[in-house]
């Protein structure tokens, strides 16, 4: 929770001690039953996610970029697939309330699913099909 709420309250984190409390607070409140615990996580997330940069000074700007190899498509993917299965374990896989949590709308959550993280299909709940009207 400190971790969590650093990166809420202090906006001249630098990025990396940003990106390190931002990493142990979803290790470590992933198990989290609080819906607004949860609620918090993705605002933070988004947060960084709208100003990724901001704390960078135009000193950091110039250094380099370490030798690591990082596919950013690959990483967003990752972090898309925790969010969700975080939101589908907490509501018990149900749909609906999963994409409420995230903030988009259900046919949004489960194009996501069927497209993107097709892994996490056997998280969430049978899809019930309607009977027809007569």
């Amino acid at each position: 929770m400190a971790s969590l709420t650093l990166i809420e309250e202090i906006e001249e984190l630098s990025p990396d001690l940003r990106d390190e409390a931002y990493d142990r607070a979803s290790e470590w409140l992933a198990t989290s039953q609080s819906q607004e615990v949860l609620q918090r996580v993705i605002a933070v997330l988004k947060k960084i996610r709208d100003n990724p940069s901001a704390e960078m000074q135009s000193e950091d700007a110039t250094e380099p970029l370490p030798n690591i190899k990082c596919d950013l498509n690959q990483e967003k993917l990752k972090t898309e697939r925790e969010l969700i299965r975080q939101a589908l374990a907490k509501v018990g896989g149900r749909l609906t309330q999963a994409a409420s949590l995230l903030g988009m709308s259900y046919q949004g959550l489960a194009y996501i699913i069927e497209r993107r993280h097709k892994d996490l299909l056997k998280d969430r709940t049978p899809i019930r099909r309607r009977s027809p009207k007569k």
